[in-house]
């Protein structure tokens, strides 16, 4: 949405030739004030409690605890925001706020409090239509007139601030929600539109089915036990969240479909649906994990099934929400600037836009990360709602060296399954796209995604043992027909290493399809990433890649010293203890192995900046004299960087291994602390070599 607002309101004369506010700033003003006032009893009774006033709470209740202290302060916290809300919808000052800061409060606080305001009309027409016998307000927290209090100031908020905004709205994008307007056509965006509407439909059509679920069906999976005089307010509150996810998809649907003739839907109402919908599902799911997470006492009956629901509407809500905001800003953009809908031709010189990289740009490898990140977060999914299957923290014994080896699976799971399925949706949507260049921040907020998933994937989740397996392979293959080394393979090749694995190839796969999609929105090559604008490098490729080389050249020879004094039995930078142990086994020889092994990459990486990198020396048969292919190069080092990467960041986040089991010295410790340099110079110089090497692109032509 455009932070461009409509113009000023200006007092409009009266009878009498005195400027004065009209009709609409009057009304604005009342229903502001009134907001403020209605959360005044909330945001009383919350002061009243955190100071130790349980005034309303019965004599025995939990919520005299000191466990209801937290939940106290946070929702008497999220009341002062509401009231700091309704003063901007109010006043002039407020109508120059970022548009972020005043539509994500709101969009939040309606939908915790319109569900409210539903269910407090609920009970109200339950009670009176059985005299009191559907619902009662006994045997609850605190006081049968606190909850007549609190409720009845929900739903005041609820119509107050939900009208005051809309004023707000209405005087501030007048532009965008006239009520004479329609929703617009196809933008340039529409296809990511649709694969982000669509996973956040299904999200929202599960979330819906599981509420009906919990409505209708008998506890169990979904539900614990209902406290008795209040199964009819939980059940009918299921049936609110179902109608919230059923607004959100009809909202959405009207918002992305093409307009049809005789059926114009105006913008408001779809905005309203959306709205509502997807505000209710963010809001309370993300107000229910909260208390999973933090332990509150409202996650007692919080159900591994009724997590996983939540954690569906987390996403749900918020993949609807950005699809509408996406949408609103192009529609509006469209509107503002009509003869620029097109941005590939615009940001693409004339004829460019017909190279077939540019067109058609390869999508193999986005539907393959698409499929990858999918399955992983299908694999988290099933970690949550079995509570089984978790491979890292407890389960993991082997993760002294792991970044993640802290993450309990209750925190682990659902976190796994939101960031993988957020991803999986994004990369879809840039596969998806075409390289049409979204509007405002969905540029930003998709390729921040992408990046953030890929640097997850690459460096956080795999930790030493991969580059370990990676160095012992050839030994490993070597030695397999001898029965050497006599090592158990089931204590290495563990759920936790295959999981590894796969996410390092998910987040091969994630960085080249964010790198393509970047490159195509912003008009370059696909493949290669120049445009016919660019301008010189600010680096000189030769001067770097020879220093960077130098760096990643000189750390694995120090790893390799250190380890060849361990074979010989030379306890260099360890204990005597350490050695010993070392020479009863065959880690020695293991250590001489990777000893050798990270010779042999150090002298592969000085060719990295060496003419005999380039062209094979003439003394070797068979190959002497043919050119290297850049991409035997530089694969190999971009790999061996990422797993260098993990692990040093690893080792350098329980540096106590290093002194509780080997009794290393100092030094020891800090040369491996150079690991991180390294993977970054190892980087660098691979990178100085390939922009030496590229030559001109097969694909644009361009040199």
């Amino acid at each position: 949405m455009s932070t461009v607002d409509a113009p000023a309101e200006r007092p409009r004369a009266g009878a009498s030739g005195v400027a004065g506010p009209d009709r609409t700033s009057v009304i604005r003003l009342v229903v502001g004030y009134a907001a403020v006032v209605a959360v005044l009893p909330y945001l009383t009774l919350k002061a009243l409690w955190v100071s130790g006033a349980m005034v309303g709470v019965p004599e025995g209740s939990p919520a005299r605890g000191p466990d209801f202290v937290g939940p106290n302060i946070v929702t008497g916290l999220m009341d002062v925001v509401a009231t700091l809300v309704a003063l901007a919808f109010t006043h002039r000052w407020g109508r120059r706020l970022p548009v972020w800061l005043v539509l994500a409060p709101i969009w939040v606080g309606t939908g915790l409090l319109i569900p409210a305001a539903c269910q407090v009309a609920n009970r109200a027409a339950a009670a009176a239509i059985t005299g009191g016998r559907a619902v009662s307000l006994a045997g609850g927290l605190v006081d049968p007139w606190t909850y007549v209090v609190v409720y009845t100031s929900f739903g005041l908020q609820a119509l107050l601030l939900t009208t005051a905004f809309a004023l707000y709205a209405r005087a501030r994008w007048a532009d965008l929600l006239d009520p004479a307007g329609s929703v617009a056509g196809p933008g340039p965006t529409r296809g990511v539109q649709v694969v982000l509407a669509a996973a956040g439909a299904v999200a929202a059509g599960a979330v819906a089915a599981a509420h009906l679920v919990m409505a209708f069906g008998t506890q169990g999976a979904f539900t614990g036990a209902y406290q008795p005089g209040w199964e009819y307010t939980a059940r009918s509150g299921e049936v609110v969240n179902a109608a919230m996810a059923g607004l959100a998809v009809a909202g959405i649907r009207v918002m992305i479909r093409r307009p049809e003739a005789g059926r114009r839907t105006p913008v408001w109402v779809a905005v309203a649906l959306t709205w509502t919908g997807s505000g209710a599902m963010f809001a309370y799911a993300l107000l229910t994990l909260a208390a999973v997470v933090t332990g509150a006492p409202e996650s007692d009956n919080v159900t591994a099934l009724n997590g996983l629901t939540q954690l569906a509407a987390l996403l749900g809500g918020l993949l609807i929400a950005v699809t509408s905001v996406v949408n609103l800003a192009e529609r509006r953009h469209a509107a503002v600037d009509p003869d620029e809908r097109d941005p590939v031709t615009r940001k693409t010189p004339p004829g460019a836009a017909t190279r077939p990289d540019r067109v058609r740009p390869p999508n193999w490898f986005g539907y393959a990360a698409t499929a990858v990140t999918g399955g992983l977060a299908l694999a988290a999914c099933r970690w949550t709602v079995t509570g089984s299957g978790y491979p890292f923290g407890p389960s993991d014994p082997r993760d002294a060296m792991s970044l993640i080896r802290g993450l309990p699976p209750g925190v682990g799971a659902p976190l796994f399954a939101g960031v993988l399925a957020v991803t999986a949706v994004a990369m879809l949507a840039m596969t998806a796209s075409g390289g049409a260049r979204p509007r405002g921040g969905a540029r930003v907020g998709l390729l921040t995604v992408g990046w953030t998933a890929a640097a997850v994937l690459l460096v956080v989740v795999p930790d030493i043992r991969l580059l370990a397996l990676t160095a012992y392979a050839p030994m490993l293959l070597l030695g397999a027909p001898f029965g050497w080394p006599d090592i158990n393979y089931g204590t290495i090749l563990t759920a936790s290493m295959a999981y590894q694995g796969t996410s390092l190839l998910g987040g091969l796969l994630v960085a080249a399809t964010v790198l393509v999609w970047q490159r195509r929105t912003r008009g370059a090559c696909a493949r290669c990433g120049r445009t016919d604008a660019t301008t010189p490098a600010r680096w000189r490729p030769d001067v770097a890649g020879r220093w960077a080389t130098g760096v990643a050249v000189a750390v694995p020879l120090l790893f390799a010293v250190t380890r060849y004094a361990w074979m010989v039995g030379v306890p260099l930078g360890i204990g005597d203890g350490a050695l010993r142990h070392l020479q009863e086994t065959d880690g020695r020889w293991r250590g001489g192995g990777l000893a050798t092994f990270a010779v042999i990459g150090a002298v592969l990486t000085l060719g990295l900046a060496r003419p005999w990198g380039e062209v094979v020396p003439h003394w070797l048969p068979g190959l002497g004299g043919r050119r290297v292919p850049v991409a035997v190069a530089v694969v190999p080092a971009t790999f061996v960087a990422l797993l260098v990467m993990s692990a040093g960041l690893g080792m350098m986040s329980n540096v106590g291994v290093f002194f509780d089991e080997l009794g290393a010295q100092g030094w020891l410790v800090g040369i491996h602390a150079l690991w991180p340099p390294w993977s970054l110079a190892l980087g660098v110089a691979a990178y100085a070599y390939y922009l030496r090497r590229r030559g001109r692109c097969k694909a644009c032509g361009r040199h």
